[in-house]
């Protein structure tokens, strides 16, 4: 079978997304955001743990190729800290959030 052009294409992401991780994250994801084939590209951020400006470029940068495409990015199972990160940066209006994720989805405890 054959994947439909109207097929959303859905990754998960996990882990840390900072200034260590940003750049191959942005590798993966623009490769992906390249060759994509369907309307859209849901990423799921519910395993994130962390997030910090840095993360928000490779999202930012898929998003440009996406849309140069005639695609559109959704982030499904946003974490409320992330959310706050996207709304701080400017970057609200950019992306198409699915979903938050209820408190404590994706927030690294700190002792």
């Amino acid at each position: 079978m054959q994947p439909s052009s109207r097929a959303s294409l859905a990754i998960s992401l996990s882990g840390e997304l900072d200034l260590q991780t940003a750049p191959a994250v942005r590798d993966e994801l623009l490769a992906i955001a390249s060759t994509a084939h369907g309307p859209e590209l849901v990423l799921d951020l519910a395993d994130v743990e962390f997030m910090d400006s840095h993360g928000l470029q490779p999202l930012v940068d898929a998003q440009r190729v996406l849309r140069q495409r005639g695609r559109s990015l959704r982030l499904r199972t946003v974490s409320r800290p992330v959310v706050r990160l996207i709304r701080a940066a400017g970057l609200a209006g950019t992306f198409n959030l699915l979903d938050v994720a209820p408190s404590g989805v994706g927030q690294r405890s700190h002792p």
